[in-house]
């Protein structure tokens, strides 16, 4: 396609989606229901309209999407029964990697999402990854696109972009919704490999990753589970510590002590 032919294209997709948007408001306004000021719930991209973007960045970039899995298991971080990973994770992972075997060849496009370390390293330990190839087609979250769907959005089109130089090639995108709450796996092809298929692990999840109970206790004994300080600028300002107390219930405590600051 020529860069007018691109542009032209793009043009047309966000019409579609206008269109789409407009005919939403019209047939249901009263039944909407108003989340923040000029913010009707139904104006949110849902689920359809995902698919439709998809189909419409398989036409436009001659690729095909393989398979994708997620997870919408959100626990806040303090209930996690693991800081490290998570079932959601490990199913859709699975699930990924059981694709990429029946392929033959593995991913040689791959973008993790890459928010902070601990987000590439959990993705990369549970998928099965040449570890020769690179982690990033984009330069990483700093350097392109903006925070949550908006950088995988910018990583599946480079993506993309790169299959249809090389249409032999797969394609990995990952996605973790900001805070590893929810994980997401997409794979792609220049070629039709296989028929699209996708696996939502939510339930599975919702069985293992059972929430932590919250302690109530002002004071007790207890274990350090995790810990941060927060800085301003380079003076240490306040220590965040995640505590489990005696009977396995957590607690969050915050402190700007001097001398817990300086052992933290």
């Amino acid at each position: 396609l020529s860069a007018r032919q691109r542009v032209g294209a793009s043009a047309e997709v966000r019409s579609n989606l206008m269109q789409r948007k407009a005919r939403q408001q019209s047939s249901s306004r009263r039944a909407m229901r108003v989340v923040a000021k000029d913010y009707p719930k139904p104006d949110n991209i849902d689920k359809t309209d995902n698919y439709r973007i998809a189909g419409d960045l398989s036409r436009r970039f001659k690729s095909d999407p393989l398979a994708s899995s997620e997870t919408n298991h959100m626990l806040a971080l303090i209930e996690r029964p693991s800081f490290v990973s998570s079932a959601g994770l490990e199913l859709s992972a699975a699930y990924i990697n059981k694709k990429i075997s029946n392929y033959g060849k593995h991913p040689s496009i791959i973008d993790l999402y890459s928010c902070f370390p601990v987000a590439i390293q959990q993705c990369e330990n549970l998928l099965e990854l040449d570890p020769s190839v690179p982690k990033t087609i984009t330069g990483g979250m700093p350097f392109a696109g903006g925070p949550l769907n908006n950088y995988m959005l910018h990583a599946t089109v480079q993506a993309l972009l790169l299959l249809r130089q090389d249409p032999d090639n797969i394609a990995l995108i990952t996605g973790i919704s900001g805070m590893m709450t929810k994980q997401a796996f997409g794979l792609w092809s220049g070629h039709k490999l296989d028929e699209f298929s996708h696996l939502d692990t939510t339930k599975e999840a919702e069985k293992t990753d059972i929430p932590k109970d919250i302690s109530t206790l002002e004071s007790g004994d207890g274990h350090v589970i995790g810990y941060t300080v927060l800085f301003d600028q380079l003076d240490a300002e306040k220590a965040v510590i995640y505590i489990e107390d005696l009977q396995g219930k957590r607690k969050v405590v915050t402190s700007n002590e001097a001398d817990i600051l300086k052992t933290s």
